[in-house]
């Protein structure tokens, strides 16, 4: 009888504990961003660093609470670059809403590319090119995103991280230089 007790006894806890787990675990915060297209001049091909302009990334998020828990807040981050929520603006807020951030040049480190968008000799001196030249350079930036959800007194904390990419396009030149 007494193996029994013990055994109900743990059960009640491991059950407990369990259900503690998965109301942290059904908080979410979903986040899925744009690429920014960023138009770029020929280069000298000596040249491997690139300097990018102000980019703007355009986010569809789901931020969500479980288990009786209500947002508080939630926070996306880029660089240096930062745009908040408050309880009140979440609850405004459709499901899945939108969010954009700006990040300045000077917060965004040079990117290294080789032997793209550069100025090609020729004989006759005329730099051609038939269309655009595109790359896309995926993971160059993250953004971070967190959640702060309260019951209460219990506040609970979610992190997540999105890569964000870019596409480079390379201006096509159909002139002759001089």
């Amino acid at each position: 009888m007494r193996s029994i007790r013990c055994s109900v006894a743990i059960l009640l806890a491991v059950t407990a504990v369990t259900q503690a787990e998965e109301n942290t675990l059904t908080h979410s915060l979903v986040l899925t961003a744009n690429t920014p297209r960023v138009e770029i001049a020929r280069r000298s091909a000596a040249r491997n660093y690139l300097r990018l302009p102000a980019l703007e990334f355009d986010f569809q998020f789901t931020a969500q609470c479980a288990g009786g828990f209500s947002p508080q807040s939630m926070s996306v981050s880029i660089a240096d670059s930062r745009k908040s929520l408050s309880a009140e603006q979440l609850a405004n807020m459709a499901a899945a809403a939108e969010l954009t951030i700006t990040v300045p040049a000077r917060q965004l480190a040079p990117i290294a590319i080789e032997n793209f968008c550069v100025v090609p000799a020729t004989d006759t001196g005329a730099i051609t090119s038939p269309a655009k030249q595109a790359i896309t350079l995926p993971a160059a930036f993250s953004a971070q995103g967190s959640l702060l959800c309260v019951y209460e007194d219990q506040q609970e904390m979610i992190y997540t991280s999105h890569s964000l990419s870019i596409t480079l396009v390379c201006d096509s030149v159909d002139e002759e230089t001089e």
